[in-house]
C-alpha cells in the first residue's frame, strides 16, 4: 500500500494462490499520513540497480530516492554493443 500511495509501480511476486490474493488486498484502507511516514523512515533508497543511464533521464521515477551521494553519470554513447564480447 505505501509503493501505491507514493505513486509508485509495483510488481509483486508469489506463486502462492493466498499471497497473489493477499498482495492485490490494497484498495479498502488508506495509510494515515504518520504511517506515510514511519514507512519513509523504512526507505534508504536501495535499489537493485541503477542504471545511470535512466536515472538521468526526465521521468525517471526515483530521483528523490537515490542513495544519498549518487552521482549521476553520463549516458553511454552506444548501447547496441554488449559488454561481453
Amino acid at each position: 500500500r505505501w509503493h501505491y500511495q507514493r505513486g509508485v509501480a509495483t510488481c509483486p511476486k508469489s506463486v502462492t494462490p493466498s499471497r497473489i490474493k493477499e498482495n492485490n488486498e490494497i484498495w479498502d484502507f488508506e495509510l494515515s499520513a504518520d504511517d506515510m511516514k514511519e514507512f519513509d523512515r523504512f526507505n534508504i533508497g536501495y535499489r537493485l540497480l541503477l542504471w545511470p543511464e535512466t536515472s538521468g533521464h526526465p521521468d525517471y521515477p526515483f530521483k528523490d530516492d537515490l542513495p544519498h551521494g549518487y552521482v549521476v553519470g553520463p549516458a553511454p554513447l552506444n548501447t547496441t554493443k554488449s559488454s561481453r564480447q
